[in-house]
């Protein structure tokens, strides 16, 4: 095993966000954008690269590794421009609702029996109404795009005109009148096979000048 007079410090920040990346027209994958920053101290001129784990625990288990070189050798604690030097990758792909253990640590590696600086992040990815996740394509297939554009008019005391864009990919709707987000005031269910906007009269039990119309 090679000893290593001295090695690099540990990073100093390490953190995670969704981006997409577009497979085709109809199709993104969703990526962990991983960015770090170098700590600023002398054991910079001596730092290779930087080392990426993710170990992802879902439906499926998963782990993987990426190791970031650096070019050119560092001639000084921060840029240029001022500021510490700051780093990212976008390559992990991330799945619905898991949970992954991110962990980074400088190249070259500690000797043995020296402590080996590294440091670490927990992140647990969302489900499809997440803003980002909604374009998988699972989540697509499930109409996670869907805007039912929904409207509204007030019939008379007892009836409340509700019309909205059908779901592709569903064929049965429930629409509540709600008054506060919580007390049901009229509910009806509409049967709709093909892409359409439909429109239906929900009988209300109430005073519904304020209410709320849902669809789902």
């Amino acid at each position: 095993m090679v000893q290593h007079t001295l090695t690099p410090g540990d990073l100093r920040d390490l953190r995670v966000e969704l981006v997409t990346q577009s497979v085709s027209p109809e199709d993104f994958s969703v990526l962990m954008n991983i960015s770090w920053i170098l700590r600023a101290d002398a054991s910079i001129r001596l730092l290779k690269a930087t080392k990426i784990c993710v170990t992802g625990k879902g439906n499926m288990d998963s782990y993987d590794c990426v190791r970031c070189n650096y070019t050119e050798a560092f001639q000084s604690q921060t840029r240029p421009s001022g500021g510490k030097w700051a780093f990212s990758y976008a390559g992990f792909p991330v799945e619905l609702s898991t949970l992954y253990f991110i962990g980074a640590h400088n190249i070259p590696n500690a000797n043995m029996n020296e402590d080996s600086p590294s440091l670490s992040v927990n992140f647990t990815s969302p489900g499809c109404l997440n803003h980002v996740m909604k374009y998988k394509k699972q989540c697509v297939e499930t109409g996670s795009l869907w805007d039912p554009n929904i409207t509204a008019c007030k019939k008379n005391e007892t009836t409340v005109e509700v019309n909205f864009t059908t779901n592709p990919l569903v064929n049965s709707y429930e629409v509540f009148i709600l008054q506060d987000m919580e007390m049901i005031l009229g509910y009806t269910r509409v049967l709709e096979n093909k892409p359409t906007r439909t429109s239906v009269a929900v009988l209300v039990s109430g005073e519904s000048d304020s209410a709320v119309v849902q669809v789902s």
